[in-house]
């Protein structure tokens, strides 16, 4: 059985689509929608139009990746996919990749391959993060491509479409770390599984519309109280997964990262508005961190 979580934020009209889309393509799965305190009607919705869907409707915004743990607990599915509100399915894709990963015991995660609703191919697996890979694509080269296939690590999935084996999450005891609040939990979770020895996979055979940023994305890129959710995922993951001295080196490349959007607004006006105030919430971060880092190496040395 192929049990779906959606997590929704505000994406009253996305979602619709979505949930039409997976009664049509499939009618056997379970369906628990999430909906973290949106303002747009998204519940009542639901409940009106989709009464065969379990909503959990929270009181505040708990993030990403809570809200998904929370929905988890509501699924009994051998498989249990991570569905972002903003897809939309054309066909059986869903039913097949449960199935091929039914018939692959050795993977953990895989995604079916992820189309925006332009007809454009997204990225379905990214390259391992590393200093060096950042620094490349700083300098804008681009990272060593991955080949997508059945066997795709090292690399990590995006959960815009993430089907998992409930034995893998079971394996590793947590679906994903809640101290991530938005961004960065489906890098790590992939981390997680494939340092437990499961496979990561992109299933070929099948495809999921992706617009992306359905509840996030503004004009001009992420809003800057998201970027500071961005970073704070990226450094705290760097952490986990890292040597410290990436760590070192990534807070470097994003303090050039400050001047260059500081400099692109002066020269860009119809820019400045956007640039100037993610390079205020990244030099903010930064700033947080490297306190952090500071206060703790003293407390450390007093403790001595």
């Amino acid at each position: 059985m192929l049990s779906i979580i959606i997590v929704s934020y505000n994406t009253r009209e996305l979602l619709k689509g979505c949930l039409r889309s997976l009664f049509e393509h499939a009618p056997a799965a379970e369906i628990v929608v999430v909906d973290n305190a949106s303002r747009d009607g998204s519940t009542e919705m639901m409940r009106v139009e989709f009464p065969d869907v379990k909503v959990v409707a929270l009181a505040q915004n708990l993030g990403f990746a809570a809200a998904n743990n929370i929905g988890l607990k509501h699924t009994k599915g051998e498989f249990v996919l991570l569905l972002n509100s903003d897809t939309y399915v054309e066909d059986g894709s869903l039913t097949r990749c449960a199935a091929w990963l039914k018939a692959n015991p050795q993977v953990g995660a895989v995604t079916p391959r992820l189309i925006g609703f332009e007809g454009k191919a997204q990225i379905s697996v990214h390259p391992s993060h590393s200093f060096r890979n950042k620094f490349r694509s700083m300098v804008w080269l681009k990272p060593t491509p991955i080949a997508e296939g059945p066997d795709v690590a090292p690399g990590w999935l995006p959960g815009a479409a993430l089907m998992l084996r409930r034995k893998a999450l079971e394996q590793i005891k947590v679906l994903l770390d809640e101290t991530y609040f938005m961004y960065w939990e489906d890098t790590d979770l992939c981390a997680r599984l494939a340092a437990a020895g499961w496979k990561l996979a992109v299933f070929q055979d099948g495809h999921v519309r992706h617009l992306g940023g359905g509840s996030s994305v503004g004009t001009g890129g992420l809003r800057p109280e998201l970027l500071a959710h961005f970073l704070r995922g990226k450094y705290r993951w760097y952490a986990r997964h890292r040597p410290r001295w990436e760590r070192a080196g990534l807070w470097s490349l994003e303090a050039v990262e400050v001047v260059r959007k500081t400099l692109r607004g002066a020269a860009y006006p119809r820019r400045r508005r956007i640039e100037w105030s993610q390079a205020k919430a990244l030099a903010q971060v930064l700033a947080q961190l490297l306190w952090r880092a500071l206060f703790r190496n003293r407390s450390q040395a007093v403790g001595r």
